[in-house]
């Protein structure tokens, strides 16, 4: 498949975004929530992540209006000492990006094993996971796309079903009083939620030089109001459901909920395995997104001018051996706290530093 003239319209950008976004923190944000906050009001977190990332994509978007076609790091190169720096700034968000495979991949085997295949060695599914993501990935910008063109509809229907199948289980005055504890939990929450919301922005520094002039800002913002309400709906059922208390113990609370449903005939006895594999189906687009810019990034950085094959072979392999790394739900919480420092990091002094480099040409 060719890639080389493949353009990407605004509302295929807007769909690899919400593919992106909504990955292994979605069915944990819940829990997360409670945690950081120990009050019910993770969903003003969520609404403050949503503004953020709205601002920040618009803040992006006019950015690259000014190097239509290029990459980022492809503008960085026009400096006078821009080559070192893109090839700096390009290894780092290749170690971002496989630390992101790494982290969803450990929450797919965590998950997975818990409420589908209890007696399958975590080695053989991250094995599979893995392989199956390279050959999606060797399909190339198009068909990862494509592939997120056919997941998500399924996976935002599924989310919206199991929300609304428990809408006479929920009591609003759970989520009740506003901010008891004051701003500072709020805020708490917002930082241990901003690896989604803000973490995954920087799939933009290299997939919108594949939209070359056709840079529209509209779709991208609605984009971020559709991922903002999907967490939003998923943490205030949960929290109206279940106690703060409760949430804290439970490690996929999204997973918890779908067990509440009771289907007429019992047609479905687990419907948590039906939504653990369509979950499945959302950690498969985002590692693909994930695979595909850390090899595209290694690529561009170590052998521009051809070759490269081994290097989705090491990719997988260190992402293997970083998913191994935490034994289990707390430990793989410790790890994606610097990830998301570093998401947040990178982001934002990308952005600065591309302003200051269209604002010194022009001064030229």
């Amino acid at each position: 498949m060719n890639n080389s003239y493949y353009r990407i319209t605004p509302i295929e950008m807007s769909i690899v975004l919400i593919s992106a976004v909504l990955s292994s923190s979605i069915i944990t944000a819940p829990r997360t929530l409670a945690s950081e906050i120990g009050t019910p009001d993770g969903w003003i977190s969520i609404l403050l992540n949503g503004i953020f990332m709205v601002l920040t994509v618009s803040l992006y978007v006019k950015l690259q209006r000014n190097f239509p076609g290029e990459t980022l790091l492809q503008f960085f190169e026009k400096g006078r000492a821009g080559k070192w720096f893109a090839k700096f700034i390009g290894l780092i968000l290749a170690l971002y990006f496989i630390l992101n495979v790494a982290l969803v991949v450990r929450v797919m085997v965590f998950s997975v094993k818990m409420y589908l295949l209890d007696q399958t060695p975590s080695e053989v599914l991250v094995a599979i996971f893995l392989l199956t993501s390279s050959y999606a990935v060797s399909k190339g910008v198009q068909g990862i796309v494509h592939i997120n063109l056919m997941f998500l509809p399924i996976i935002l229907f599924v989310i919206v079903m199991i929300c609304l199948s428990n809408f006479n289980e929920i009591e609003f005055g759970k989520i009740l009083p506003i901010m008891s504890e004051g701003v500072l939990p709020i805020i708490k929450g917002s930082l241990a939620l901003s690896l989604p919301f803000i973490g995954d922005i920087p799939i933009l520094f290299y997939l919108m030089s594949f939209m070359g002039g056709n840079l529209s800002l509209k779709p991208l913002n609605i984009a971020g109001v559709i991922v903002t309400l999907m967490f939003l709906l998923i943490v205030v059922v949960t929290n109206s459901i279940f106690s703060i208390e409760s949430i804290q113990k439970i490690t996929f609370p999204f997973m918890e909920i779908a067990k509440v449903i009771e289907v007429p005939g019992e047609f479905f006895e687990r419907l948590e395995s039906v939504t653990s594999v369509i979950w499945i189906m959302a950690l498969f687009t985002s590692t693909s997104i994930y695979q595909l810019l850390a090899i595209k990034i290694i690529k561009d950085v170590v052998s521009p001018k051809g070759g490269g094959s081994w290097i989705s072979p090491i990719i997988v392999f260190i992402s293997m051996i970083v998913a191994f790394l935490p034994q289990n739900i707390t430990e793989l919480e410790s790890l994606g706290s610097p990830i998301t420092y570093l998401g947040l990091g990178i982001t934002y002094s990308s952005i600065v530093l591309g302003y200051l480099a269209v604002w010194k040409r022009k001064q030229r």
